[in-house]
């Protein structure tokens, strides 16, 4: 039998049925602990404040349990030395009534490492062992593992230090013990996850109620002039403490120091500025040492002392009762423990306690409030301490809902999602439902999942991957190593939405990630919300500052078709003209929400974002709170220059849009990539330069239309889709086409189009990228001209309408004769037809010291009779539109593209001039005037229709603000 359980018995709590001077707290956190380990074998967390008689209920603990051997581990030499006595002593016990005999266990302190299995077993000799973890935890090398059953009770004091490494490996080498948490603040500054259940939590406020805790005066001092910090504290700390005294108080002055040396400075401020007799306290100065100036202070020798750490953790001092703060603790946990140190009451001759201070920078927001100048502690000081505590255990309770999650390598054995702090970026897609977790993901990437953890309940998947991966300027492997991706999925099925937050960023990734979580019953991938949604993220912010604001263009010529505008107030530069031809692109700013400092980014890509990181349960709150804004939200008005660019807006049909060309989106130019098309097996690698895209006008429905990927001499058709979600489909099975990124990751072209959608222009203005559109209608537009369009004898000239090329009476035939043929024909004349083409003919001639370029674009007349036939009039206008992009290539690029064009393939000829006489043109550095024209002998301008009118008139418009000229050739 151990000491503890042959005494049991003498633990009594009513003696005589009259109950003793326990307060209620101690009384509850006893039977609460006793009720644990009669269902339970995990930890118990105890929470008491600082100062309600914690070591009374971890001296009771022992007795409690039945105890044979019991381990104690203190976070410091000196809280270990007080424990030590209070097992020695069994004082506080005994000072209650609890305990009367006049006994006590046997107790050893750990002063230095245990370094072999024999020093481990000498400690059977003890009834308690008092140990910091750093001289036995079998963390540390020369430290070898205890046999299991060397204790079967563990305690450990101030466990809000316990979750580092040396810790948990002591604690985790006793796993058939009981273990016992006792903290004043069950959470700690660095955020890492305190383990165990909590099974009694004192609230701070029942404390004040209770009268454990007393007034807390706080005293805001600003130094006078010629006055540092430091003098004004340490002479109003004079000050108080004379005051308190002729108050018949028997109050000591605690001065806190940032460093040894900042505390040697204050020595020297209270020596030669105030007639307080001072001396330090430091952590690292032997025990008996600081044991010796406590002793000085309780014999009236000292009316105070100077400490570098927070003095709360082992010392036992009421009298404790002026705080001179000359370094404010930055950790909410800690600023409690040293305040509650100061507030507690149950002495003679104490009065209310005084915490000076002066007002500092960098605190977190709760210390803010703490040190505000109206700021009513008796008040605030519960509110703080409790909401924190509650804060914890909700915490505590949403990772309790995941699974025991699965892991690849022993080093996340004891990993903890405590311990994860992911950046609030999320890609946010529409999922009303639809959402199922995977049991494995398994990436087509080099990406391997080494760590999956679910919360089914609250669909929420955390996943960690691993990769190898090395610089790119090195080819050997040896700087190659492994990095980390962390990646949280989130279904809010509430609002209907999908949130991916990711370390990898790559469209790639997320495509692979959605195919992992998408129910097998839903037909396709969500789309990504549109910008109209994560614009609603700027709801009720005021006091909006913007930082960074991308803006994209949506009509003029393409140069720089993104803008970037940064700065304090980069909204500034934004004017209602940029209105006209830009839209939001992205914006980052910061503002105020509900009177809180916040940061808020989001884009036209789907993401979201701010400058934060938190917890994985304050990363779920934050996405919940965008997916109420997303559907319940308002359009928001902020107040900046911000609100002259528009926000697209989704549809979910085409009527009413009359589409006139489709392109690329802008980011296909500016990313680097290349796209692959396979064929029956084999695969080709073609530049992007050579893919181009074509409306086939006559499928065009409400909700979908083919158009057509032309790339070299493939052509594989499409198919748009448009409704709940927007997609792109490859309709050909025998090709299949992808894009490759600079860093070779690939994405099937359909799964590219949705992640970077094409581009519509419609015939009225309007504008279509994927499923949003922003209207331009209601900009002005000037009619076409019928008599612009030059009449020709095409019957006259011998010309058969119908063929547009290939024979001596062709419309080619016809035009390049008119080109070549002309009194002053140009110099350099270049036949293109064929896929991929700038135009048909491309000319080149110097005039008025400028170098006038043609691009003529023809379609034949099918029924061979003037007439219009809608689909050759909106597919001439839409090689017409996208020639354009001809005149934003440098002279050089312009020779390049030709000279391919000649020397690569087939059919193309120089008609006058020749490779050379280009070049030496082009390189003359004149300035260049584009001009497109149309030839299309079934436009006639006595025929012309309303509809073939408004095309001509879309595309003069577009091509007059970006070109020299625009000319059309057609019928009388």
């Amino acid at each position: 039998m151990s000491f503890f359980s042959e005494r049991q018995q003498y633990l009594q709590f009513f003696p005589n049925g009259a109950e003793l001077s326990l307060r209620k707290n101690q009384r509850g956190a006893i039977h609460a602990l006793a009720a644990h380990f009669t269902l339970h074998d995990t930890p118990a967390i105890i929470t008491m404040p600082t100062g309600s008689g914690k070591t009374t209920v971890i001296c009771a603990t022992p007795f409690l349990l039945k105890a044979k051997r019991v381990l104690v581990i203190a976070p410091s030499v000196m809280l270990k030395g007080h424990m030590a006595n209070a097992f020695t002593t069994l004082n506080s016990l005994k000072k209650t009534g609890l305990f009367t005999l006049d006994a006590a266990p046997k107790v050893k302190v750990v002063t230095g490492t245990v370094k072999t299995p024999e020093a481990w077993e000498e400690l059977r000799a003890f009834d308690v062992v008092v140990v910091t973890p750093h001289t036995v935890s079998p963390a540390r090398l020369q430290v070898p593992l205890p046999s299991e059953d060397l204790f079967d009770v563990v305690i450990v004091d101030e466990a809000h230090h316990s979750p580092a490494h040396t810790w948990n490996e002591l604690l985790d080498a006793f796993p058939r013990a009981q273990r016992v948490l006792f903290t004043a603040t069950p959470y700690r500054s660095d955020s890492l996850e305190l383990n165990g259940e909590h099974v009694y939590t004192y609230p701070t406020l029942k404390a004040f109620e209770d009268k454990i805790f007393g007034e807390v005066n706080p005293q805001r001092i600003t130094p006078q002039d010629g006055e540092t910090a430091d003098l004004a504290i340490a002479r109003q700390a004079e000050i108080t403490l004379m005051q308190d005294r002729g108050r018949g108080h028997h109050h000591y002055v605690l001065a806190r120091a940032a460093t040894k040396d900042h505390a040697e400075a204050l020595l020297d401020v209270y020596g030669k500025n105030t007639s307080l007799r001072m001396q330090i306290i430091y952590s690292k100065h032997t025990l008996k040492h600081n044991q010796g100036i406590l002793d000085l202070l309780e014999q009236g020798e000292l009316d105070g002392i100077i400490t570098v750490d927070m003095l709360s953790e082992g010392v036992d001092i009421p009298r404790f009762k002026i705080a001179a703060v000359h370094a404010l603790h930055k950790s909410l946990a800690i600023t409690l423990q040293f305040i509650g140190r100061f507030a507690r009451t149950g002495e003679d001759k104490v009065g209310p306690a005084s915490f000076i201070y002066t007002p500092s920078d960098g605190l977190n927001a709760e210390i803010e409030r703490l040190y505000e100048e109206d700021a009513v502690w008796a008040t605030l000081l519960p509110q703080l301490a409790d909401a924190r505590i509650e804060k914890e255990e909700e915490d505590k309770a949403f990772f309790q809902g995941f699974d025991p999650g699965s892991f690849d390598y022993a080093d996340f054995a004891g990993f903890s999602l405590f311990s994860l702090r992911p950046y609030h970026h999320v890609k946010v897609y529409d999922l009303p439902d639809g959402f199922e977790i995977p049991e494995s993901v398994t990436l087509e990437s080099n990406h391997r999942t080494v760590f999956k953890k679910d919360y089914p309940k609250a669909r929420v998947s955390v996943l960690i991957f691993r990769y190898l991966d090395k610089p790119k300027w090195i080819r050997s492997d040896f700087l190659t190593q492994y990095h980390y991706e962390l990646c949280i999925v989130y279904h809010n099925k509430e609002h209907g939405f999908l949130f991916i937050s990711s370390t990898e960023k790559t469209e790639q990734f997320y495509q692979q990630i959605l195919k992992h979580f998408i129910a097998s019953t839903v037909s396709a991938l969500p789309s990504p919300v549109s910008m109209s949604i994560t614009n609603k993220s700027l709801h009720n912010l005021t006091q909006v500052q913007v930082f960074n604001v991308g803006m994209r263009k949506i009509r003029g010529n393409r140069d720089e078709t993104y803008l970037y505008r940064i700065g304090n107030r980069a909204d500034n530069v934004i004017d209602s003209a940029d209105g006209k031809i830009y839209d939001r692109g992205h914006a980052f700013c910061k503002a105020q929400e509900n009177g809180k400092d916040v940061t808020l980014g989001f884009s036209s890509a789907a993401k979201v974002w701010s400058n934060r990181t938190d917890k994985i349960p304050d990363f779920i709150h934050w996405c919940d709170a965008l997916a109420i804004k997303f559907r319940n939200g308002s359009n928001p008005v902020t107040g900046t220059n911000l609100d002259y660019l528009g926000v697209r807006e989704p549809i979910a049909s085409l009527k009413g849009f009359d589409l006139l060309t489709i392109d690329w989106n802008p980011r296909f130019y500016e990313e680097p990539g290349k796209l692959t098309v396979e064929v029956h097996g084999q695969p080709q690698l073609l530049s992007p330069e050579d893919a181009h895209l074509w409306i086939d006008y006559e499928s065009i429905k409400n909700d979908r239309f083919e158009f057509h990927l032309e790339i070299g001499s493939l052509t594989i058709k499409m198919m748009y889709l448009l409704g709940s979600t927007f997609r792109v489909e490859n309709m050909d099975e025998k090709i299949t086409c992808s894009f490759v990124d600079q860093q070779g990751r690939t994405l099937e072209i359909g799964e590219y189009f949705q992640s970077h959608p094409p581009v519509f222009r419609c015939v009225n203005g309007d504008m279509i990228e994927g499923r949003e559109a922003i209207r331009l209608s209601s900009l002005p537009k000037s009619p076409f001209d019928a008599q612009l369009i030059q009449a020709i004898d095409w019957r006259g000239a011998g010309v058969d309408i119908s063929k547009e090329f290939g024979t001596p009476n062709s419309i080619h035939n016809w035009l390049e004769q008119r080109l070549v043929g002309a009194a002053q024909a140009d110099d350099v004349v270049f036949y293109d037809h064929g896929s991929g083409e700038t135009g048909d003919f491309i000319t080149f001639a110097v005039k008025e010291d400028c170098i006038h370029i043609h691009i003529y674009h023809v379609k034949s007349c099918k029924n061979r009779v003037v007439g219009e036939r809608v689909s050759d009039v909106y597919e001439v206008c839409g090689q017409v539109i996208k020639s354009v992009k001809f005149r934003d290539l440098p002279p050089a690029e312009m020779f390049k593209k030709i000279k391919h064009r000649f020397e690569n393939t087939s059919g193309k000829k120089f008609c006058n001039g020749d490779l050379a006489k280009l070049e030496t043109l082009l390189k003359s550095r004149l300035p260049i005037e584009i001009h497109i024209g149309l030839v299309q002998p079934g436009m006639a301008a006595s025929k012309i229709t309303e509809r073939t009118s408004n095309v001509l008139a879309a595309t003069q418009a577009y091509i007059m603000a970006q070109c020299a000229g625009f000319l059309a050739l057609g019928s009388s």
